[in-house]
This record gives structure tokens, C-alpha cells and sequence, in this order.
């Protein structure tokens, strides 16, 4: 239980972060991984993210502009990542998809819409989801 306490704590820092930086453009937070499925090596595994984003966020080439990068990169680095090394993130819209690999969430709910994975906020494969509306009622699910 102590490293779901440190999962959620980083979570809801991350989240808070990444609402802040890219406002309406923020579309949905997805932390997957050892984080949720278990085997976190302490001090050597990173937490790992999908950021999904409008497409309006990005610039061509499907990356968002560096001053909001180094404005999330300075923010991030403020967080304490123990019991992993590091925060990690990819970054995906509807236009870059289909250059990612398969991501274990329900599409919908990675959008923000209603439909959830479950009731805890994971889905089977324990990817949780932050999405607009679950920071809206403080980050969770």
C-alpha cells in the first residue's frame, strides 16, 4: 500500500502540472506501467505516462512547443519521483494515434468522456486514467 500512496501523490502532482500548463489542450493522463501492474524496482524504474492533448497543441511533426516542454520539464522536476527515478511521458493527440503503440484504456475515457475503465479508475490491465472531467472533482475518478 505504501507504493499506491507514492503512485497517487505523483499522480496528483503530475496532474495538477499538466492541467496548469496546457489548460483547454489537456485532454487526458494516462499512468501505466510497472506503477500499476506491479515489479517497480526502487530507484531504478521510472513512472510512465501517455499524455493525450488537443491537436491544436502541437506543433508540426507532433511535438508541443519547447517553452511549454521546458515550463512542464521545470515544474516535473520540482516533484520527488521515490520510489522510481524518474517521471517519463509520451505525448499523443487523434492526429498521432497511429504512431503510438497500443495503449491499455478505453479511447473514450482517455478523451474525456463518460465512460469509465472501472470503478477504481484502471482498466483490466491497470492503466489509470486522469482525464478534464476527474481533475474538475480533484483528480481522481
Amino acid at each position: 500500500m505504501v507504493l499506491e500512496a507514492e503512485v497517487q501523490r505523483i499522480n496528483d502532482e503530475v496532474s495538477e502540472i499538466i492541467q496548469r500548463q496546457l489548460g483547454r489542450h489537456f485532454v487526458g493522463l494516462i499512468v501505466q506501467g510497472s506503477a500499476v501492474k506491479g515489479g517497480v524496482i526502487a530507484g531504478s524504474s521510472d513512472i510512465d505516462y501517455v499524455l493525450y492533448v488537443e491537436d491544436e497543441a502541437l506543433r508540426e511533426g507532433g511535438r508541443l512547443p519547447l517553452p511549454v516542454c521546458l515550463a512542464i520539464h521545470g515544474e516535473l522536476s520540482r516533484i520527488e519521483p521515490a520510489p522510481f527515478r524518474y517521471i517519463q511521458f509520451s505525448v499523443a493527440s487523434k492526429a498521432t494515434y497511429a504512431y503510438l503503440p497500443p495503449i491499455p484504456c478505453r479511447t473514450s475515457a482517455a478523451s474525456g468522456g463518460d465512460e469509465r475503465a472501472n470503478s477504481r479508475g484502471a482498466n483490466d490491465d491497470g492503466a489509470k486514467l486522469v482525464t478534464r472531467g476527474s481533475l474538475a472533482r480533484g483528480g481522481r475518478q
